[in-house]
């Protein structure tokens, strides 16, 4: 056999080749298309859906918040006692809480609660953190009872860096009245308006 000859049969045999490799892909890419594809099932007629029926649900009522926050001061007469006794903390703050003219007939949405550190020292920060963490027991305390805080959320105890001890201050967002457009509170001084 002439050079020629085979060079002819060798090309036809590679483009041969190739055709073949093509149709193979061509073939593997239908049979992934095909394992892929689910077959859906014929939507039901109309008169076969169900349709729901208004009923009362137990899903809570979501409550806006008013944009403003209340700043409730109080002052503990001994802050390492409050920390430590639940009973002295609702003797001592639950009065005080009550005479606020703002939580008076309100509900409470969030209160972040705080108490003064007298210096960056560790242990005035941990004091700090008790007595606010103690001061949110009170305040649950009163929403069992029905006053104000029934069900308000509470952001971790913080506490007041250079701030007296004995400082106890409670932010309180209020929920929002119906039809009452403004707030409750200054924004510059977060005082009664």
């Amino acid at each position: 056999m002439s050079r020629r000859a085979r060079e002819r049969t060798d090309a036809s045999f590679q483009m041969w080749l190739g055709w073949l490799f093509a149709d193979m892909l061509l073939a593997l890419a239908m049979l992934f298309l095909l394992a892929n594809t689910s077959v859906m099932s014929k939507p039901s007629p109309p008169s076969e859906l169900h349709t729901p029926s208004p009923s009362l649900s137990s899903t809570p009522a979501l409550h806006a918040l008013e944009h403003n926050y209340c700043e409730i001061r109080l002052l503990t007469s001994d802050p390492s006692k409050l920390s430590s006794n639940i009973s002295f903390a609702i003797s001592e703050l639950e009065p005080l809480i009550k005479k606020q003219d703002v939580l008076r007939g309100r509900q409470v949405g969030l209160a972040i609660v705080g108490a003064g550190a007298p210096t960056y020292q560790q242990s005035d920060e941990e004091a700090a953190g008790r007595v606010a963490s103690q001061v949110i027991k009170v305040l649950q305390d009163l929403g069992r009872k029905q006053f104000a805080f029934i069900d308000a959320s509470y952001y971790d105890p913080i506490s007041f860096d250079q701030a007296s001890s004995d400082i106890i201050i409670i932010e309180v967002y209020l929920i929002a009245q119906k039809g009452h457009a403004s707030e409750t509170c200054n924004a510059s001084n977060h005082q009664p308006i």
